[in-house]
């Protein structure tokens, strides 16, 4: 389980096996359900807060359902210097990011 419900984003578990929108890439039907959980924490940062900050950090708000739940793989598997570490959030990495 993750946060407000989520559920961790490894092998596909963005929903149940036997769901229709089953898929190991975290398709925009997943991203839709993650951000109406995150929907009721934070805020959105104003102009003003973002204007000093390059890309990508000004960028975090869109993103911020990916970054959590890469976040979230990262506290669950912390770092061993290992290249299957690296490789296992390389893999996260595209799944998060591959827009289905």
């Amino acid at each position: 389980a993750g946060v407000d419900g989520m559920l961790y984003p490894w092998g596909g578990e963005w929903c149940d096996d036997d769901a229709s929108d089953y898929d190991e890439e975290y398709l925009p039907c997943h991203r839709e359900d993650v951000l109406f959980d995150l929907d009721s924490n934070g805020r959105r940062p104003t102009a003003a807060e973002l204007a000093p900050l390059a890309w990508p950090h000004s960028c975090w708000w869109h993103d911020r359902d990916r970054i959590v739940l890469l976040y979230m793989h990262m506290l669950d598997n912390p770092p061993d210097g290992s290249f299957l570490w690296e490789a296992r959030v390389c893999e996260q990495v595209h799944a998060l990011w591959s827009d289905g």
